[in-house]
Order: C-alpha cells, then structure tokens, then sequence
C-alpha cells in the first residue's frame, strides 16, 4: 500500500481520510490510541517528531536520503494526495494548456485549504454525532 494515514477517529485526521475516501485513493489507516499517548512514542514520533496527528506516508515516492515521503499536518496531509494520486492538483489541462490547469489547482486547493482552516471533524459526519470517519 504507498499510503498510510497517522490518526485518530476523534482528530483532524479525519480530514485527509475523507479526502482519501472520496477520491477511492487506496491507504492503509493506522489508528493511533490518543489517551495512552501512542502519538507520543516511538515509531510514531519517526514520522511526526512534533507528536500531532494527522501523518501521511507515502512510500511510492522517495524523499530526499531515500526514506518514503513522511507528511505532517493536515495541509500537506490533503493536498499531497490531490497532487500525486489524483489529477486534481497535478499536472496540465485536459486540452494541455497549463493555464487551465493551474486554475483547476488553484480551484481545489481553495476548497482542501479550506476544509483544514475551518472544519472540524464533527462537522463532516453530522449524522453519526460520533465524528467517525469512514471505514
């Protein structure tokens, strides 16, 4: 799988999981047990030494010194996958004019950075109450 998502049910995290759920981008979840402060130990402090959740791995592309590219926080949680698992925010126009392919980005990033600035996870699962995400 090149996608893992670092989180909880109940964090920001559901964010980059409602994205990754609503684009069909396959991930493996990794739910991280907040109140024992899983957050806050190794292996996860490798990957997110700041101990916040969300975290992204992606070990289909290398970072530089060749480890998988390891994200943290919710910005860059939501827009990597828009950028390099969908043609949401990568690449050029359907009639390859670069011009209408940065408006496309520009238009989805509106709406990711959006959802990171101002929504919280309760809000994108009303029906539950619970704030679950998607399984």
């Amino acid at each position: 799988m090149a996608l893992t998502l670092y989180g909880s049910t109940r964090s920001r995290a559901s964010m980059p999981r409602w994205y990754l759920e609503e684009h069909a981008i396959p991930y493996h979840w990794e739910n991280l047990d907040l109140q024992t402060g899983e957050h806050r130990q190794e292996p996860y402090t490798t990957t997110n030494p700041f101990t916040k959740v969300p975290a992204l791995v992606d070990d289909s592309i290398r970072a530089p010194g060749g480890k998988p590219l390891q994200l943290f926080e919710n910005g860059a949680s939501l827009l990597h996958p828009g950028e390099q698992h969908t043609n949401e925010l990568g690449g050029r126009g359907s009639d390859g004019d670069p011009a209408h392919a940065a408006a496309r980005r520009a238009l989805a990033s509106r709406w990711i950075l959006f959802a990171n600035s101002t929504r919280r996870w309760h809000s994108l699962y009303p029906a539950t109450g619970t704030g679950s995400s998607p399984a």
